[in-house]
């Protein structure tokens, strides 16, 4: 588990980059991503294609690559835990409504037992990317909005 999380315990540990982007020509989506790449290990999460820096479409990173999660098993005590992994104290837990993610899927399923987790390794979930597409379409793919103070600086 990786120890450089951002977490109100931690949050010196780890700084982080907001940045926009602008996709297809709309611009004003957000990435909130590790500033360096020594920050990024395997379970770091990160939000993307949301409105704003504190939501988005959950992705996480794994061998160096990034990937989304499915949203079928996906519920608030798994919202909350990736929404305390990147410094924030829960979630509004929303659903699939983010722009659909490319790629692999990482996760067929996560479940976190009591919401409280630090971080989304803290939780029980399915082996990584075992050609989930066929059983989970990226247009499940979990996505969250984060409340509460966040801890990562914002540069």
């Amino acid at each position: 588990i990786p120890t450089n999380t951002v977490n109100e315990d931690s949050f010196n540990e780890s700084y982080f980059l907001e940045q926009s982007s602008c996709i297809n020509g709309s611009c004003g989506n957000y990435n909130t991503l590790p500033l360096s790449l020594d920050t990024i290990d395997d379970g770091s999460v990160r939000l993307v294609d949301g409105r704003t820096p504190h939501e988005g479409r959950v992705e996480v990173y794994y061998k160096g690559r990034w990937g989304t999660i499915c949203g079928k098993s996906f519920g608030q005590k798994e919202a909350d835990a990736v929404c305390r992994q990147l410094g924030y104290k829960k979630a509004d837990y929303c659903c699939s409504m983010y722009p659909m993610g490319q790629g692999i899927i990482w996760l067929y399923w996560m479940k976190c037992p009591t919401g409280q987790e630090k971080h989304i390794l803290h939780c029980d979930r399915s082996n990584w990317g075992e050609g989930f597409f066929c059983y989970c379409p990226h247009t499940q793919d979990a996505g969250v909005t984060c409340l509460g103070k966040s801890f990562h600086h914002v540069l």
